[in-house]
């Protein structure tokens, strides 16, 4: 077993464990000992440990969810380099959100078109009072707008304040490798099979520039285009 499961991935192990009783039991013995959290693993270049817990809390009280490269890490346990950690809510929960990464010395980083400090979000009460602007060219139907908190280091977190809810949002990826999200006390992958075992991409819509330069940079990662 120390030569086979490093080398397989969450959805691998857990298929695996249905051999029998005994291997069952022995995955289970190296997932606690080799992945005991990958909650934990997941959130750990953005958030200090200490906080996990009432990052697990914040995310229960908004009903938001991780998802991105970090939810794609999380299955394939590891982390990608230069990752963001992006994060999709109501618009409603968006100030209480961005407030928890500004309390642990994140800054605010508005992108040209955000014309406000972030303390004032709190005073839109909904979408119909926020400023946003159609133009900006990653607004779809399901987005509102994106919120950046950075450290001085350049770790980053993205707050996607979704119109409808964070499933419609999801569902409208690129791709079905990304189509995949972590909740306070879950984590769901759309398209195990696609993604972890026969490990190739699968386009979802139309191929503009950007959806383009998403596709190369997951090929790049080792998850080439169907």
């Amino acid at each position: 077993n120390q030569h086979i499961l490093p080398r397989l991935n969450l959805y691998e192990i857990q298929k695996f464990t249905l051999c029998n009783k005994m291997v069952e039991h022995v995955c289970n013995d190296y997932l606690g000992r080799r992945h005991s959290n990958p909650f934990n693993v997941m959130i750990a270049p953005f958030i200090a440990l200490t906080d996990a817990r009432a990052f697990r809390q914040l995310l229960s009280d908004t009903n938001a969810v991780v998802s991105g490269s970090s939810a794609l890490a999380f299955f394939n346990i590891g982390s990608f380099v230069g990752a963001d950690l992006d994060i999709y809510a109501e618009f409603a929960s968006v100030f209480l959100i961005g407030s928890f990464f500004i309390a642990r010395g994140y800054q605010f980083v508005p992108h040209k078109l955000q014309h406000f400090q972030f303390a004032s979000l709190a005073s839109f009460g909904s979408t119909d009072d926020y400023p946003g602007d159609d133009s900006l060219v990653y607004l779809s139907s399901s987005i509102v707008d994106v919120f950046t908190f950075m450290t001085h280091t350049g770790k980053k977190v993205q707050v996607i304040a979704s119109r409808l809810s964070f499933m419609h949002t999801i569902l409208s990826f690129h791709s079905a490798l990304v189509m995949n999200f972590v909740t306070a006390t879950h984590a769901v992958c759309l398209y195990p099979f696609l993604s972890f075992i026969r490990h190739v991409n699968a386009r979802a819509s139309n191929n503009g520039p950007r959806e383009i330069a998403a596709h190369a940079k997951y090929a790049s990662r080792g998850w080439p285009l169907l």
